[in-house]
């Protein structure tokens, strides 16, 4: 029932409402009323307001008997609630309040958990290695960036070395072509110098003595310089090789600390130390709630397990699928005051039957006690009887039908065109 609805009950239990017969109503004996009116007998009309007022009585009493059966009906559903002390009341309160309370902080302590990156879950049985390999993972990352380095540096001075033996070669092919180049030049001079002198007298030995001379001098250094050139090829070579077995060592030391890294980051799921670390911290925070969470959902388990004991001792049956349920929705103020109030409803209604039940009885001797001292006792005895099929076809039509009172206003008029 609603809050409205309540208060509504609750102000008619307080006021009740009266239904207002209008004086020229029309009567449920109507040939015995004018029988009554025009033979000036005030017996006849006695009986007849008397049976009208009864049928009434039938009908508020049929009303009273259905609301009754709806108000037990209710109580029933919640006397489980009404036999609670105030005790067991708030001993319920705080089991479903802690309950609920645990509820909350377990989906909470879920949410958290699930939000653990999922690689967490299996570093449980690799915590102490992982613990361990941190330092050797931190060592290995340090010396593959000092090789990548070296690596680099040494790639670019092989670069430069063989560059420069390009170079060298270079050089030293230019000189020897120089020489010949020269030699030959030199060979031609010293043709024409000895052709002059032995065809024509012309004294040329003096050239010729300084052309030799500076043709020694410059195939000395010439010579030297191809010398030099060659050295500078062979040391070249000698750098190179030695640079390359450094970068084949680096290489190979590179590629040891790179398989190690690469065996280490597939192992536990990360990328670098950093996130190594990172996980062992979340690792032990995953831990610690997963734990706290356990525990949780053990003391949930006992506490519903007594919730559940104090429901089945107590007789009371809920309609939700779990406890969580019941103890989220379930008011127990609401519960027990709202039987009290369906308790003080059907007091109402057994008092307002008993005054219906009184009030008939008194009517029925009323019409006893006029059938035997009127002389119209047999219209009076037809009109008592007529009354009493009334009422039986009343309690039938609701038997059969749940006739409410806009239903007797029909009946009324079926029975007394039977009875004109």
């Amino acid at each position: 029932m609603s809050f409205l609805g309540r208060i509504v009950d609750w102000i008619n239990r307080l006021y009740p409402f009266k239904k207002e017969h209008s004086e020229d109503r029309k009567t449920n004996f109507e040939a015995a009323l004018k029988k009554g009116i025009d033979e000036d007998r005030d017996d006849i009309v006695s009986a007849v307001n008397l049976c009208d007022e009864a049928l009434d009585i039938v009908a508020d009493r049929i009303v009273m008997i259905n609301r009754q059966k709806d108000v037990e009906e209710r109580i029933a559903e919640v006397a489980a609630y009404g036999s609670l002390s105030s005790e067991d009341v708030t001993d319920l309160k705080e089991m479903l309040d802690r309950y609920t309370n645990m509820s909350k902080e377990s989906n909470h302590l879920k949410y958290q958990v699930t939000s653990f990156d999922p690689a967490l879950a299996g570093l449980g049985r690799l915590q102490e290695s992982a613990a361990n390999a941190v330092p050797e993972i931190k060592f290995a990352e340090e010396r593959q960036r000092i090789f990548k380095v070296d690596i680099g540096h040494l790639e670019g001075e092989k670069i430069v070395l063989e560059h420069g033996r390009e170079r060298i070669k270079n050089a030293i092919d230019f000189v020897y072509k120089f020489s010949i180049a020269l030699l030959i030049f030199f060979a031609l001079i010293l043709v024409v110098l000895v052709y002059i002198y032995i065809m024509h007298n012309v004294q040329t030995m003096v050239v010729l003595a300084g052309l030799l001379t500076f043709g020694i001098v410059l195939t000395g250094l010439l010579y030297w310089l191809r010398q030099k050139l060659r050295y500078e090829l062979v040391v070249n070579r000698k750098k190179q090789q030695r640079a390359v077995e450094l970068l084949n060592k680096k290489k190979a030391n590179y590629a040891h600390f790179t398989n190690f890294l690469n065996h280490s980051y597939r192992k536990y799921q990360v990328r670098n130390s950093k996130m190594l670390e990172s996980n062992l911290e979340d690792y032990a925070h995953y831990k610690h709630m997963t734990k706290r969470l356990d525990a949780l959902r053990n003391i949930m388990n006992q506490t519903e397990e007594a919730i559940e004991t104090f429901l089945r001792y107590k007789g009371i049956t809920t309609t939700f699928g779990s406890i969580e349920k019941f103890a989220a929705t379930v008011n127990l103020d609401d519960k027990v005051h709202y039987h009290k109030e369906l308790e003080r409803e059907l007091e109402l209604i057994e008092r307002s039957l008993k005054r219906l039940d009184t009030r008939s009885a008194q009517i029925w001797q009323v019409l006893s006690q006029l059938k035997a001292s009127s002389k119209e006792s047999a219209v009076i005895g037809a009109i008592m009887d007529d009354y009493v099929v009334k009422a039986e076809r009343l309690m039938e039509r609701d038997a059969n039908f749940g006739t409410t009172l806009q239903d007797f206003e029909g009946i009324d008029g079926e029975m007394s065109t039977e009875m004109a």
